[in-house]
């Protein structure tokens, strides 16, 4: 194999690593699965507590027709880079998404700066080989070379075979990859809310017997009660302290047990997701349990 087959098979496997992300991510926008409506304890939040990425995901997250649109663009450039006859415009719109999206990345302080700063350089290097041809069109407005597409393979029949091949596999991975998504959506929107999901404000509140007046320098008083859909729970102690706390709510005894909930290795996306799915509390609060039985 010399130097200019490699070169070949090193963009085809560029190309179909930048289209599937795109595509993924794009799809993952489209459904607006990505950045969630922003939930209850969000919105109460008050501003100067939310983190730079928190505000970013409020921000997208309020918009479902906004991350439509930045989808569809991801989309469409993913799925012009599994040709090579349009592999430069698509990765010429890959490149314009993915720099907003690392701007984005940078300006808000999200974990997945890295990430995203890779998936802007493969669009730069599979535009490079065609930037001379681009200047030619765009800028001094003058006629470019054709371009001659090196075979991949020897004979049109192999050719026409690994290509079949290469669409099934494509085409089955990204379907399950779809239907996964249609039914995270399903999770996220249709679920039923728990029987107490709303915020409630706290009008009296006794500890060990004892009435605690509404201090607004007192530790233990709640002052605000917030019970997600999922049944995630965050409470607001009278010195506007927020903590989160995991629920197992008996509608017929009509009681509610509270687990804090110590895991500070969720994210901003993690925690939306967790706002969403009473199925990930159910499971964390059984496995709080099994830890600490008292």
């Amino acid at each position: 194999m010399n130097y200019v087959t490699l070169h070949v098979w090193f963009r085809v496997l560029l190309r179909y690593t930048l289209g599937i992300s795109m595509f993924t991510y794009g799809v993952v926008k489209i459904f607006h699965l990505q950045m969630l409506p922003p939930h209850l304890s969000k919105l109460v939040q008050s501003y100067g507590d939310s983190s730079p990425t928190s505000l970013l995901w409020i921000f997208m997250g309020s918009s479902a027709a906004y991350s439509a649109f930045t989808g569809l663009v991801e989309l469409l450039g993913g799925l012009l880079l599994f040709n090579r006859r349009s592999a430069t415009l698509g990765a010429l719109i890959s490149f314009g998404a993915m720099a907003h999206v690392v701007a984005l990345n940078l300006s808000f302080d999200v974990s997945v700066k890295i990430w995203s700063m890779n998936l802007l350089a493969l669009s730069v290097i599979l535009i490079a080989p065609d930037f001379r041809r681009l200047v030619d069109v765009l800028i001094l407005n003058r006629p470019s070379k054709k371009f001659e597409f090196p075979p991949l393979f020897k004979t049109k029949k192999k050719a026409r075979i690994w290509f079949g091949i290469g669409m099934a596999c494509l085409t089955i991975t990204r379907g399950l990859r779809l239907f996964g998504m249609v039914n995270a959506r399903g999770n996220s929107y249709n679920r039923t809310p728990v029987a107490i999901y709303g915020i409630y404000e706290v009008e009296t509140f006794s500890s060990n017997g004892t009435l605690l007046l509404p201090l607004l320098t007192d530790e233990i008083r709640w002052r605000t009660l917030i019970i997600e859909r999922s049944g995630l729970a965050t409470i607001r102690f009278m010195n506007d302290v927020n903590e989160d706390y995991l629920t197992s709510i008996d509608t017929e005894n009509g009681t509610v047990s509270f687990i804090p909930n110590f895991d500070e290795s969720i994210t901003t996306a993690g925690g939306t997701r967790q706002a969403y799915h009473p199925g990930q509390i159910e499971r964390r609060f059984e496995r709080a349990i099994e830890r600490n039985p008292n």
